[in-house]
């Protein structure tokens, strides 16, 4: 998935548009991993108090940067840690995964920039 050298002539378009389908996919795949991590551990963190429904909830709206949604006044402690923790990893996968998803346009922008200099 390595980009092409600044001297090199700028992907088709078509070239482009798989490039972007690949990052989307691994983002994706790269979420969803992240997602099952964070249900299930908050489920078993818990000692099961927390549904499965509700940890993939509560999952997902860290993922997403909403924070949570379950009442931590609740959890054991248990489930306090790996919330924690867990919500400073889901910070880092939204910013890697953006990161990852726009890396193919601003590339293209950067090199049709470099591709438009007469050296």
């Amino acid at each position: 998935m390595g980009f092409e050298h600044k001297k090199e002539k700028v992907i088709s378009r078509s070239g482009f548009w798989k490039r972007v389908a690949r990052h989307l996919l691994v983002a994706a795949a790269f979420l969803l991993f992240s997602l099952g991590v964070g249900t299930a551990g908050l489920h078993w963190a818990s000692g099961g108090d927390i549904q499965w429904l509700d940890a993939l909830m509560n999952s997902a709206m860290l993922l997403g940067g909403m924070g949570p949604t379950v009442e931590s006044a609740h959890l054991s402690n248990a489930a306090k840690w790996f919330s924690t923790v867990y919500a400073l990893y889901a910070g880092l996968v939204f910013v890697l995964t953006s990161g990852w998803i726009l890396a193919p346009v601003f590339h293209r922008i950067l090199h049709k920039f470099h591709a438009d200099e007469r050296d």
